[in-house]
């Protein structure tokens, strides 16, 4: 197995990790800050634990095309954005915990025994221009996709917003989480009608033998004024 790991450092500029294929690889960002955007780019991974704890990151993107048999950790660390993007995820569970970020987004497709589970985290976005802080247009089928104990506050219009579709063995769940928005609803003096504010939004297709499970969040959108 292969390690590759940095700790207790600064990185100011823009970094790319590009691997052709990786196997049996740990690769661990610890107490470490990278103020720019950082880019892991993993086409074919099997076996690899990446982790990323008590850090700082700014933009951040994982990328992984075929993915098998990994586990992906990011905790106690505060981000600007996250990306989460895969083309295929098998048996790979992939925990953000404890973690502070403007901005949250998964696409691609989780399959056979993945998960993803977003954990006592803080999704905080004060820029309206960001039309949605926590985005999952990831595709799951016979996986977990969950959200729990995690504030989710914005700025924009959709405060949590999945457009995807979630296949048979699939479950999705959100629970005991914090889902505001503060965007106003409608401004009705001289200024033409803005969207409506919408805490979560689903556009999603659920097949037969899905999962939807939601208790116990509290949802908040904005007043209607002047």
């Amino acid at each position: 197995s292969s390690q590759i790991a940095i700790l207790d450092s600064t990185l100011a500029s823009s970094s790319t990790f590009s691997f052709t294929t990786a196997t049996d690889l740990q690769f661990a960002i610890a107490n470490s800050t990278l103020a720019a955007t950082t880019t892991f780019a993993l086409p074919t991974v099997t076996n690899m634990t990446f982790s990323v704890k008590d850090s700082s990151l700014d933009d951040f993107t994982f990328t992984h095309s075929t993915s098998k048999w990994n586990q992906i950790l990011l905790s106690n660390t505060s981000f600007d954005t996250v990306r989460l993007i895969t083309t295929t995820a098998e048996n790979t569970d992939t925990v953000v915990q404890s973690c502070n970020m403007t901005t949250f987004f998964t696409s691609g497709s989780y399959t056979v025994n993945s998960s993803v589970l977003v954990d006592q985290c803080n999704v905080i976005n004060t820029v309206s221009t960001i039309t949605t802080a926590f985005m999952n247009s990831a595709i799951f089928r016979d996986s977990l996709f969950e959200i729990r104990r995690t504030v989710i506050d914005t700025n924009g219009i959709f405060a949590f917003y999945s457009n995807n579709h979630i296949y048979a063995g699939a479950v999705h769940r959100l629970v005991n989480n914090f889902i505001r928005t503060t965007y106003p609803s409608r401004i009705t003096s001289g200024t033409a009608p803005r969207q409506a504010a919408i805490g979560y939004y689903y556009a999603t297709y659920f097949y037969v033998g899905a999962v939807l499970e939601m208790s116990n969040n509290e949802v908040s959108v904005g007043s209607n004024y002047s």
